[in-house]
């Protein structure tokens, strides 16, 4: 969600099969100021590209 407007910036829908973990890297955009995700997608690379 944009910090400033509210609005959702970007939405991404899977099975429930699928871990939210393994589509993390496609919620950055690269320009967020803050991130909240579950601590189990956490990565050193991950942290290092926000």
């Amino acid at each position: 969600m944009d910090a400033e407007s509210g609005l959702i910036r970007r939405a991404i829908l899977t099975p429930a099969h699928v871990n939210e973990c393994e589509v993390a890297d496609t919620w950055i955009s690269g320009d967020e100021r803050a991130v909240n995700a579950d601590t189990a997608c956490e990565s050193k690379a991950r942290r290092t590209r926000l």
